[in-house]
């Protein structure tokens, strides 16, 4: 894995199963065409807000009950990675 994140940041390559148009919000599809690559994009129509935010509550109380909280949002590149987006395209990868 470390190998696979030093190869992203040295030469911008993703493992050739990963979609870069799903994880990183590139794709057109969902009409939002303002937003800043769609990274964090909050307006998604692809899943419920509600499971989102559900989700993402779940995720930085986990990270915080185990002692390790998220203080400041993961990015790539100085942009925001959506965690759910990730861990929905994650999940499609062990199915």
């Amino acid at each position: 894995a470390v190998e696979k994140a030093l190869l992203f940041l040295d030469k911008d390559e993703l493992p050739p199963h990963w979609d870069r148009d799903l994880l990183f919000g590139l794709d057109d599809s969902s009409g939002n065409s303002d937003s800043d690559a769609g990274f964090d994009s909050d307006s998604s129509d692809d899943e419920p807000r509600e499971e989102k935010d559900h989700f993402v509550a779940q995720l930085y109380k986990f990270m915080d009950d185990r002692g390790t909280p998220i203080n400041k949002g993961p990015t790539i590149g100085s942009r925001d990675v959506d965690l759910y987006k990730l861990f929905k395209a994650s999940e499609l990868c062990h199915n």
